[in-house]
């Protein structure tokens, strides 16, 4: 019985429901925005729903006049949108079939309503200024901006951000973002927002900074002090983010975000307890950038974050946070959100696209060349081209290091560690804010062979240095460089590397302050390094090792990362203007005193000529020299004149003439320079040939391109010249010569010369020589390519002695006597003697014979002397008269008889002398003789006297001749 009262009830009940079922009809819910779309900012669209009834399929149709696309008219979709562009009442319906296979169909009709009169503050400004201490009323219907007929009071209803306000219009004095919401009674709103500044006060997003281990800085207010209640401690990388005023909203480590107080932010969801993707050890591991909002102030904030290189993963994600949730302290809407990009770097960098307030947000890929670049708008996350250029990243330790835009735009530069084997490398790229086009190619920054790793880089604030780090271990010193990259010519650029700072510790990120300095992470140091004024050049630029306390807390590797372009310098009017070379203009300039607040200006350029009214612009100078430019600037908050001093330097030359094609082995090319303290850079087919030089000549022995940068201070030239050689063909005049002295040298120069010239002057090809010396000869060959070799060639013509021989010319002997002489041709044993006719070979010869006799002296070397001496008959005359002889009549010796030869018959005389004196024989005949009697009488024996004259028979020139003696007469 009571199974069958269950069973009744049960069929009761299902009969019941059945029948309920059978009379409910479906119908569609509309949620979402049921009005116009606000101007400029899309539209969010209004979604359908069926409900009351379980349907399996869905045929909607939008009845909309106004959407052209046919697709946009209609879905198929559970739960669809359409995007209304204008007020009015418009028919939606949609069939299908229900869960009980039966068909459904339903529609209804819905109000677009419009929306309240839309505004815009100060004509669509983005930003205003106003004086410190002055009011400003903000009003969206201010009159003086405002075309129409503003709401009816009471008609709409008015909220302010982030005051609260529900007034039509508040009174400000502070610096912000301001924005009001206009609501009528249909819900429908309108926003606009207004950056509000000071007067003299940047902002200040990037005033706190949280990083290392607890350590951090406070930049607001423009000096930097210690903040010392910091949660982080983390050896890498970190970001935080303030306001415009500098009051901190909240910071992160990449595994944690802090709200301003110094708590981990909650997460909507309350259960969702996990941490963020960054890693601990990724140079960048996170970075926080402001999502672009279309009318209102930004409260949602994008936390990027990036991994260690040695994770698995390596991917690139981000997690959002809204600060007006949490009663402004900020709550996260969703983490770990994929960007679709993984094996990606440690690197991070932003900066905000001017163009539209979007920002463009980079990392690098691992493994490969590629940038990956994205955009961050008001209605998201998008992908932007990213282009495959540059060094490839190939292995994981060159994932490791910073990546940085300079903060005031159009440059990004990257390093690429070296690991333990290769070399370190920088590169600098071209990158377009209002596009994101990076443009290759880049400058490439030799930074020298691995370890020290490169690590840090950062550019000045007018951009025109950069700063690398290079992070040493415990075997190498860490570096800090600076390069000049004013200039595009990359030999130039590494030309002017210095090295700023070297020591033991290990260096780590570079980041640029709102102090206009650049601060240099220390690991393990309670001290930060500070490069002061990062705009100077290498004469001026200062670097402290301990630039700055940090309180006992300690340093680690990283430094915050922020959007670069959100670095804010101290603000404020200042004569931009740097020395140049002559003939150049100079290019003169000052930052407003508070944009956008219009200034007047007064430029005086100290010449006694130049003037202008132009916030910048160019001036050329007439002379080289040192000027006081003075400026007067001033607005409706601040009057202030300033001046400073620019220097036109002279511009060396560089002038290496036409192109060179000639045949030589070597040429010099002469850079025409002759300013002092110059340098010079020479090149060849782009491989530099020497740096620093101050050479301003060269030989070069190649072929090729050749250019030569001449630098003087900051001012360079540079020229270039193709020189083309022709290899000279081999030529000599042969071995030095040997001229004996008296004797004559022919030099040929060799057939086949089109022109020759002897040092001598002489123009043939042969020349006689008869003097000592070096004689050279050019010789002007005719090659290939209508080009004329000129060969030249030197010999030395050596002049040697003829022997020293002293011959007598002219000898005589007594041939009648059968005399033999001797003929002598020197004393020198190592000569050669060759005697004619005799033909003999000796020194000395003897003769005996009448005749000429020739004689040939040769030294060692070859200079020969002939000599001719001449002999001839003379004899010279004889007279003998005996001692004594006895005229007694024994036949023996009875007669004097004075014996002589060759001497003349007519001058002969013989007389004898008594020794009284008395003459006692006289006779001119050479054949008589004496009997020792004189007129008869005969003499006794005793000594008698005689004299005898003569004149020679060979010597008749000597006149005549004496002779005296005495003879013995004996019996």
């Amino acid at each position: 019985m009571i199974r069958k009262i269950y069973f009744t009830v049960l069929l009761w009940i299902t009969c019941f429901l059945v029948a309920q079922a059978q009379t409910v009809k479906p119908s569609i819910r509309v949620t979402g925005r049921k009005c116009e779309p606000e101007q400029g900012c899309g539209g969010d669209s209004t979604r359908f729903e069926v409900t009351g009834v379980t349907a399996t399929s869905w045929q909607w149709t939008f009845e909309d006049p106004n959407t052209s696309d046919p697709q946009a008219k209609s879905s198929t979709k559970a739960k669809p949108a359409h995007l209304y562009l204008q007020q009015g009442s418009y028919r939606v319906s949609v069939r299908g079939k229900l869960a009980s296979g039966a068909d459904y169909a339903t529609d209804t009709t819905i109000k677009i309503s419009t929306l309240p009169p839309a505004f815009e503050f100060f004509q669509g400004k983005e930003d205003t200024t106003i004086c410190k201490g002055s009011e400003l009323v903000l009003d969206p219907y201010d009159s003086r901006f405002f075309q129409g007929t503003p709401p009816a009071e009471g008609s709409v209803k008015y909220l302010w951000y982030p005051t609260g306000d529900t007034t039509r219009t508040i009174t400000v004095t502070e610096k912000g973002c301001y924005s009001v919401e206009v609501m009528n009674g249909d819900s429908c709103t309108v926003t606009d927002r207004i950056n509000v500044k000071i007067c003299g006060e940047s902002d200040q997003q990037a005033s706190k900074w949280y990083f290392g281990s607890n350590a951090g800085i406070s930049f607001e207010g423009g000096q930097p002090t210690v903040i010392t209640d910091g949660k982080i401690n983390t050896p890498e990388g970190s970001s935080s983010i303030s306001d415009r005023k500098g009051n901190l909203l909240f910071y992160t480590d990449g595994r944690k975000i802090y709200d301003k107080d110094g708590n981990v932010m909650t997460s909507r969801d309350a259960s969702d307890t996990t941490s963020l993707s960054g890693s601990p050890n990724s140079t960048q591991a996170a970075l926080i950038v402001p999502q672009p909002s279309c009318r209102g102030c930004e409260t949602i904030y994008y936390v990027f974050t990036t991994r260690d290189v040695n994770d698995s993963t390596r991917c690139l994600e981000y997690t959002r946070v809204d600060m007006r949730g949490n009663g402004g302290k900020g709550v996260i809407l969703d983490k770990n959100i994929q960007t679709g990009e993984c094996n990606v770097s440690e690197r991070l960098t932003s900066i905000e696209n001017p163009k539209d307030s979007t920002y463009w947000v980079l990392s690098h890929g691992v493994g490969n060349n590629k940038f990956i670049l994205k955009r961050l708008t008001k209605s998201g996350l998008e992908d932007a081209d990213s282009p495959e250029i540059g060094i490839p990243h190939e292995s994981k330790y060159q994932g490791e290091g910073q990546i940085k835009f300079a903060s005031s735009g159009g440059k990004m530069g990257v390093v690429i560690p070296g690991g333990e084997k290769h070399r370190n490398y920088a590169e600098i790229y071209t990158f377009n804010d209002s596009t994101g086009a990076i443009t290759p190619p880049p400058i490439t920054l030799d930074l020298g062979p691995a370890p020290p790793s490169a690590y840090g880089i950062e550019f000045s604030p007018d951009g025109k240095q950069v700063y690398v780090s290079l992070r040493g271990n415990d075997s190498t010193e860490s570096i800090l460089y600076q390069y000049d990259i004013s200039n595009t010519d990359s030999t130039i650029i590494a030309s002017t590397r210095i090295e700023v700072a070297r020591s033991e510790k290990e260096f780590g990120a570079l980041q640029y302050a709102p102090d206009g300095k650049i601060y240099m992470a220390v690991k393990g140091s309670q001290y930060l390094g500070v490069i002061t004024p990062p705009s100077a050049d290498s004469t001026d630029v200062e670097f402290e090792l301990d630039g700055f306390n940090l309180g006992g807390k300690l340093s680690q590797l990283g430094l915050p990362n922020f959007v670069q372009s959100i670095i804010e310098p101290p603000s404020g009017p200042g004569i931009n203007v740097a020395d140049v070379c002559f003939g150049e203009p100079i290019e003169f300039g000052t930052s407003p005193i508070c944009d956008p607040l219009e200034d007047k200006y007064e430029w005086d350029f100290g010449d006694g000529k130049g003037k202008s009214t132009q916030q910048s612009g160019q001036y050329t100078y007439a002379a080289a020299g040192t000027y006081t430019i003075t400026l007067r600037q001033y607005n409706a908050c601040k009057d202030t004149t300033m001046s400073q001093q620019v220097t036109v330097n002279p511009t060396p030359i560089a002038n290496l003439g036409q192109d060179l094609n000639v045949c030589a082995k070597s040429v010099v090319l002469d850079s025409k320079n002759n300013f002092p303290n110059s340098q010079y850079i020479w090149q060849r087919n782009g491989r530099i040939l020497t740096v620093d030089s101050t050479a301003s000549s060269i030989r070069v022995d190649s072929s090729g391109q050749y250019v030569v940068i001449v630098l003087v201070g900051d001012c360079f030239s540079s020229d270039t010249i193709q020189v083309t050689l022709e290899t000279p063909p081999n030529y000599s005049l042969g071995p030095d010569q040997k001229l004996c002295t008296g004797s004559t040298l022919q030099l040929d120069a060799l057939p086949g010369g089109t022109s020759y010239l002897w040092n001598t002057g002489a123009n043939t090809q042969q020349i006689t020589v008869d003097q000592a010396g070096n004689y050279s000869v050019v010789v002007t060959i005719p090659r290939t390519n209508a080009i004329s070799c000129e060969v030249s060639d030197t010999v030395r013509v050596n002049l040697l002695p003829l022997p020293n021989v002293n011959v007598i010319p002219k000898t005589s002997l007594c041939q009648p006597n059968n005399q033999t002489i001797t003929l002598a041709a020197g004393t020198n044993d190592r000569f050669l003697y060759r005697w004619l006719p005799n033909r003999e070979t000796t020194r000395t010869i003897s003769v005996n014979r009448i005749g000429t006799y020739t004689v040939e002296v040769t030294t060692p070397e070859g200079c020969a002397e002939v000599h001719n001496i001449e002999v001839i008959d003379l004899c010279d005359p004889q007279i003998l008269v005996p001692d004594a002889f006895s005229p007694n009549g024994d036949g023996q010796n009875d007669r004097l008889q004075v014996i002589t030869n060759h001497i003349s018959d007519q001058d002969y005389e013989f007389r004898v002398y008594d020794r009284w004196g008395e003459m006692i024989f006289r006779t001119t005949d050479r054949k008589e003789t004496w009997d020792g009697t004189y007129k008869g009488r005969t003499y006794p024996p005793q000594s008698y006297a005689w004299v005898v004259q003569y004149r020679s028979t060979y010597y008749p020139e000597r006149g005549i001749s004496t002779q005296r003696g005495a003879v013995l007469l004996a019996k």
